[in-house]
């Protein structure tokens, strides 16, 4: 089974590459598909940092831009998706920087359709709950167990994307988890 994984990454691998050179040579339906590919879950994760709809739509939106413009410009890059999420975490820092935090009013709760209100309720105050102990970690500590624990992050993307050696990070995620079980105890 794990050759099956690892020769569908190769295949998966080498058919990003083959799309990254055609968006280098101006194919915007091959970005379209990276778009497509990747959306989603860059979507989530930033989300999960800035807790707005309409501000994670921004963010992403300009990280798809910034590595459009990146490549259009002749650059490289050899991990598309570790190259996305960095843009997207030095994004997320920026808005930071520019903003101060907000805070979700009640309205906006109602605003957002809940079909069933003592669930969604609870699912929403449950998930709020791990937002707030994972957030309450260290930030050294955040990063690491959010990329490869909940987003899927190999050890080596994860790597690329905080600019540290993997072993720091695994490291760093082992004392989150760690920090983690002790809160929800």
């Amino acid at each position: 089974m794990d050759l099956r994984f690892e020769i569908l990454f190769m295949l998966f691998s080498f058919q990003e590459k083959i799309l990254l050179k055609e968006v280098k040579n101006g194919n915007q339906s091959a970005f379209s598909s990276l778009y497509n590919e990747y959306v989603d879950s860059l979507y989530r994760f930033i989300l999960f940092r800035v807790s707005s709809p309409e501000t994670a739509k921004d963010i992403t939106s300009d990280c798809f831009l910034r590595v459009f413009d990146f490549l259009a410009n002749g650059s490289e890059i050899q991990n598309f998706r570790a190259f996305l999420f960095k843009v997207a975490r030095r994004r997320i820092i920026d808005f930071y920087r520019e903003k101060p935090k907000t805070v979700i009013s009640l309205d906006e709760i109602e605003e957002a359709n809940i079909a069933s209100p003592k669930e969604d309720l609870s699912l929403i105050l449950e998930a709020k709950k791990i937002r707030e102990i994972i957030f309450s970690l260290k930030e050294e500590y955040q990063e690491p167990v959010v990329l490869h624990y909940f987003e899927g992050f190999s050890w080596k993307e994860v790597s690329d994307i905080l600019d540290l050696p993997p072993a720091t990070l695994r490291q760093r995620a082992h004392r989150g988890l760690e920090e983690l079980k002790q809160k929800l105890k």
